[in-house]
């Protein structure tokens, strides 16, 4: 009986492990309602019949006698500890039932496990945060994402996703030696931008799913502060965050109004740019919202949009009819008519906007108007006439327009009737440590650049370039900074960008790692 004593023993050992690595739990998500009814029976009667029996066949006698030397105060003691050891048959049949339930109607179990009872999929979640990056031939800006992803996630219960749609420049094999833990898929076909998502969502665990565009680079808060907001906020379906363009400046893009029939035509014909802090106008962009403080939005960028899992269980993923832009109107929309609110949170992001698209191009064009069509066909296809035929009218107009001036300019060019512009090469200033500022000294004697050296960190020189704005020639064509990554982080050069304000002066990056300078325009190695 001894056997079956430590055998008991070892089962509830491995239910323990089971439970803690989460395999149970997945296995009870996957169980119908009579199977968890009927393993919790027999598990609570193995509990019930095997410990006791155990405990009475073993012989506890010379124990006890090894234990106290005082017989009536051994009994005493024994006894209870006896009666405390015989609970445990019942305790662990009431907490291993309380298991089954909770698997059974999607609730809590060990390690933060939680089974959709109402999900087809049945899906575990089992962490706080997955983050979504899909990827197009931008491997360089991809790295640079992972890595300020990667501190703004540490401490957290987190997972990353890379989705790769089929890009040509090795982007993969770029960044997988250094990032070993992302999760990557690698796509044979470039599956567009919903498509892509939907594949890591399904594949994720996260309670919050983060998506972010390749292109980025986050703060080292901005995710944390994110999350805690989602989870202060339990009627939140999404939260986007203030968008940096290159040059300091805020993207209009950051908080956006649905582009209701009457919205959009305000775009399309000026009155929003005319008008940007009219609430009735300039509602595309909602510009007449503080830009300090959080605020109630409408539409949250795809750029960095963080949902609420059960969220998008209630209303869906993303829909796939949209190949590359659109999605994150409609999702934004049905979550919206779901119930929850969107909100914007003024932390801070750099969005290089649009380094994974050839904007030149046909398929562009095609793509961008295309998706306009798609929304409004779908939520506004049974408006009045009166207000979806302008409204088709302008889309295609816009679109013809577009792909005009485009075929224009490339058949100038063909035929030479273009004025060559006598633009000035753009300087540099580079700031970082000793290391980096060696290293940049020899690239820029390689790529025939014409900059200028500081060497300084964040601990001894906090502003970085702002204490020599006032050096900077405003006439100058372009001036790039560079900061070191290593020598300053991603928040203190978001909030010195931040303070710039001159049009010609925009952010660069320099990573010892890759040696590798990234601006908006080019890649530098």
């Amino acid at each position: 009986m001894k056997i079956l004593f430590f055998a008991t023993l070892l089962v509830v050992g491995i239910i323990v492990v089971l439970f803690e690595t989460g395999i149970l739990a997945e296995g009870m998500c996957a169980l119908d309602k009579r199977m968890e009814y009927f393993a919790a029976v027999i598990v609570e009667l193995f509990t019930l019949i095997a410990v006791p029996l155990a405990l009475r066949m073993f012989k506890f006698g010379a124990v006890r006698r090894r234990l106290f030397e005082d017989k009536e105060h051994a009994l005493a003691i024994w006894g209870t500890i006896r009666i405390l050891i015989l609970s445990l048959p019942m305790v662990m049949s009431a907490l291993l039932y309380y298991l089954f339930l909770n698997a059974s109607f999607g609730y809590l179990s060990f390690d933060g496990a939680v089974c959709v009872g109402n999900d087809p999929q049945k899906r575990l979640i089992r962490m706080k945060l997955s983050v979504i990056i899909v990827n197009y031939n931008v491997k360089h800006y991809l790295y640079q994402c992972l890595e300020s992803v990667y501190r703004a996630i540490k401490g957290l219960d987190a997972e990353v996703f890379v989705v790769d749609n089929h890009s040509r420049d090795g982007s993969i094999s770029y960044v997988s030696s250094r990032f070993e833990r992302v999760n990557y898929v690698e796509s044979n076909h470039n599956l567009g931008f919903a498509r892509a998502n939907n594949i890591a969502i399904r594949q994720s665990q996260g309670e919050f799913v983060l998506l972010l565009n390749p292109d980025t680079f986050v703060s080292e808060d901005s995710i944390r502060e994110t999350l805690a907001f989602m989870e202060e906020h339990e009627d939140a379906g999404a939260v986007g965050v203030k968008m940096l363009k290159s040059d300091g400046t805020k993207a209009m893009e950051s908080r956006r109004g649905l582009p209701t029939p009457m919205t959009s035509f305000y775009k399309m014909t000026g009155l929003c740019k005319r008008f940007p802090e009219s609430r009735r106008f300039g509602h595309y962009y909602m510009g007449y919202l503080p830009w300090d403080k959080p605020v109630e939005i409408e539409v949250v960028s795809g750029a960095y949009c963080m949902v609420r899992r059960s969220a998008l269980d209630k209303v869906g993923m993303l829909d796939e009819d949209f190949f590359m832009y659109g999605e994150d109107i409609d999702l934004s929309y049905r979550l919206l008519k779901g119930g929850y609110h969107n909100w914007y949170l003024p932390v801070s992001i750099l969005h290089y906007k649009g380094e994974s698209t050839q904007k030149s191009s046909f398929r562009y064009v095609h793509v961008f108007y295309e998706a306009m069509l798609i929304f409004f066909r779908k939520h506004y296809g049974s408006s009045s006439l009166w207000l979806t035929v302008p409204i088709k009218i302008a889309i295609y107009l816009k679109a013809s327009l577009a792909l005009v001036r485009m075929q224009t300019s490339k058949l100038r060019k063909m035929l030479g009737f273009f004025s060559p512009r006598h633009r000035r090469e753009p300087d540099y200033i580079f700031i970082g440590s000793v290391a980096s500022i060696t290293q940049c000294r020899k690239l820029a004697r390689k790529k025939g650049l014409s900059g200028e050296f500081i060497v300084a960190n964040e601990k001894v020189r906090p502003e970085g370039h702002l204490s020599i704005l006032d050096d900077i020639d405003a006439s100058r064509n372009y001036v790039y900074i560079v900061y070191d990554t290593d020598a300053y982080s991603y928040k203190t050069i978001l909030e010195n960008f931040a303070k710039t304000n001159m049009p010609n002066v925009f952010v660069g990056t320099y990573n010892q790692r890759t040696k590798t300078i990234i601006t908006a325009e080019e890649i530098l190695r």
